[in-house]
């Protein structure tokens, strides 16, 4: 069994998509998926996969969040599941606490970095699952070495780690026609298209990718950009006061999602993160295999995986933003394809999907006999 917080577009819920639909670990494994909150987009495509997925909506209000504990507890009792995998911290500490309940072995799975901004509430939160990371759970995944460093130097229990990193499917994720990733999305492919793929929130630092937009448009005539992800549309206020302020609407798209999202990554020239902390950066990681080049900012979980310090970049730094992407738009071709095809090994050398697949397979096998 899974519980999962919410199943919109993100990084753990894409991976626990890609995991559990995976020829290999579906034919071997009965898989059960329950979402503490409403329906998402992952949630059709699990559904398709034939995988039971059962939402709780227990973010509806307080009487909600009574009624989906007594659902998952019925749940638990149809199900009589042998492990449980929980994800992200909601998940976690509700997951914990019923696997407890039921005498279940439970592996929390953390993808951020403890230093993450977060209200009181989401603080709170972090502090019960710091607390009870020394009881409940037989096992704490991390999806990279960064996160696991930052969760252990604020208290988490070091005994139970382990570091599965994220892994990208190579076969899917690999270069294609551009001219046609363009038509599918509908973006012109004679500009040079520079895109983000990360949610709207406050650490991914939509603000700076913006700003350098504003000041390399000035520059390089035919460029457009692409914003992707959960909360990026025309209906995000404070999205689309920035894109006013610095007249960018003609020269940016907006996308919730884009399915298959590699059709982004083939469509692009430059693919960029600007977070301000990132356990692993998942969309530099695709766009690498699909041999497309990347900007990122120069901190763990992106550091790690470009490790060419010439497309590192500072955090909060526009013009240092735009002189990367024009340094790399003025590459001759031959060199471009050459650093695509480096980057695109660099990925299959370290970050595949098998090694991952393994990882967990593995890790739900010892928690299994721990039941």
């Amino acid at each position: 069994m899974h519980i999962i917080t919410g199943l919109h577009r993100g990084g753990a819920e894409t991976l626990l998509c890609r995991l559990l639909t995976h020829p290999t670990l579906n034919s071997t494994n009965s898989f059960c998926v329950v979402c503490l909150s409403g329906p998402g987009e992952i949630s059709g495509d699990l559904e398709k996969q034939g995988i039971d997925v059962h939402h709780l909506n227990m973010n509806a209000g307080f009487f909600s969040s009574f009624k989906g504990l007594w659902r998952l507890n019925a749940i638990f009792s149809s199900f009589k599941p042998q492990a449980v995998q929980t994800w992200l911290y909601h998940g976690n500490l509700i997951g914990g606490l019923l696997s407890w309940l039921h005498r279940c072995p439970v592996s929390w799975s953390i993808h951020n970095n403890y230093d993450l901004p977060a209200k009181n509430r989401g603080r709170l939160l972090m502090e019960l699952n710091r607390v009870l990371s020394y009881f409940l759970p037989k096992f704490v995944v991390y999806c990279s070495e960064s996160a696991r460093k930052s969760h252990v130097k604020n208290g988490f229990s070091l005994k139970k780690n382990v570091v599965i990193a994220n892994g990208v499917d190579c076969q899917k994720f690999r270069r294609n026609d551009r001219t046609e990733a363009c038509r599918m999305i509908g973006l012109a492919p004679s500009d040079f298209i520079v895109s983000m793929v990360a949610r709207f929130s406050p650490e991914k630092d939509h603000k700076t990718f913006l700003e350098a937009a504003s000041l390399l448009r000035k520059e390089i005539k035919n460029i457009h950009f692409v914003l992707c992800g959960y909360g990026i549309s025309r209906n995000n206020t404070e999205l689309c006061n920035q894109l006013t302020k610095l007249d960018l609407h003609s020269q940016c798209s907006l996308f919730e999602t884009i399915n298959p999202i590699e059709n982004i990554y083939n469509a692009s020239d430059i693919v960029t993160l600007t977070s301000l902390s990132e356990s692993f950066g998942l969309s530099i990681a695709e766009a690498m295999a699909c041999e497309t080049l990347v900007v990122a900012t120069d901190i763990e979980g992106l550091s790690d995986l470009v490790l060419d310090k010439s497309f590192l970049v500072p955090t909060r730094d526009p013009e240092a933003v735009s002189r990367a992407w024009k340094a790399l738009i003025e590459l001759p071709s031959v060199d471009k394809r050459a650093l695509g095809a480096s980057m695109r090994r660099r990925i299959e050398d370290n970050f595949s999907f098998d090694v991952m697949g393994s990882g967990y397979q593995e890790l739900w096998g010892a928690l299994a006999e721990k039941s």
